[in-house]
């Protein structure tokens, strides 16, 4: 848990996120994280996780922290500012990004994140008084960590599994959704172009059948007509026949 110029926080206790119910609506999930006890970071998601010990930083002590190298490695974000401010007192809380296609786990008491301390300059208000003696011993900088000098290395040790963002499948879902919905739209609109040339056939269809029978309807017309005036003439050439005979039969 000590390095040269840090320590490592263990994480423990509360544990908020958000999942989905059966109905696809998003679910508060609230639980506390106990020692040995496991918590997956899913892929693509927020988790707020709480480090364990109880902080009393005094006056004169910053603090900064970082992930552990294995998260960072596994391309997990820890969205918080590092640094704490002296004086404060209390438990900190972090959200973990896990923006990953992967999913991850952790276990409570395991170290979480390392933080070093830093002394600020000597202030007024704390000239005169005593200073407590120091006590601990050195801590030499690793020499296993010295061989694990590559980026292959770091990355192996972080995880088996190929470590790639989960935007881009996101992006190509979204694409193959917009082809789906392009290809779509081109198949209504060449059954609509279909339906259109359909009634425009039919429209003509009719037209035609309608010039039909008002040509034939013409036809039977002028027919009739012929009919009509060859018969006037005959009842003329009647007329004209009877009118003659009268004047031959009244003549001495």
């Amino acid at each position: 848990m000590l390095k040269p110029a840090s320590c490592g926080i263990k994480v423990g206790g509360e544990v908020i996120f958000w999942d989905t119910d059966r109905k696809g609506k998003p679910k508060k999930v609230k639980r506390q994280l106990a020692h040995g006890e496991e918590l997956k970071l899913k892929q693509n998601a927020i988790v707020y996780v709480t480090l364990e010990p109880i902080l009393r930083l005094p006056d004169y002590m910053a603090a900064r922290f970082n992930l552990t190298i294995r998260d960072i490695y596994r391309g997990v974000l820890v969205g918080t500012g590092p640094l704490v401010d002296p004086g404060f007192q209390g438990r900190l809380s972090l959200p973990l990004h896990n923006l990953t296609v992967n999913d991850y786990r952790i276990y409570g008491g395991e170290p979480l994140v390392w933080m070093e301390f830093t002394k600020l300059s000597p202030n007024d208000r704390w000239a005169g008084g005593t200073s407590l003696p120091r006590s601990g011993h050195y801590v030499e900088f690793p020499q296993r960590k010295l061989k694990r000098g590559t980026l292959e290395a770091y990355l192996a040790r972080a995880s088996d599994e190929p470590i790639t963002s989960s935007i881009p499948p996101l992006l190509r879902g979204a694409e193959k959704s917009a082809r789906n919905a392009k290809r779509s739209a081109n198949v209504v609109a060449f059954v609509s172009f279909v339906a259109a040339v359909a009634v425009v056939v039919g429209v003509v269809a009719a037209l035609v059948s309608i010039y039909g029978l008002v040509d034939s309807s013409n036809d039977s017309r002028n027919q009739l007509t012929r009919q009509v005036d060859a018969l006037e003439h005959q009842v003329e050439a009647l007329r004209t026949s009877r009118t003659e005979g009268a004047r031959v039969r009244t003549t001495p």
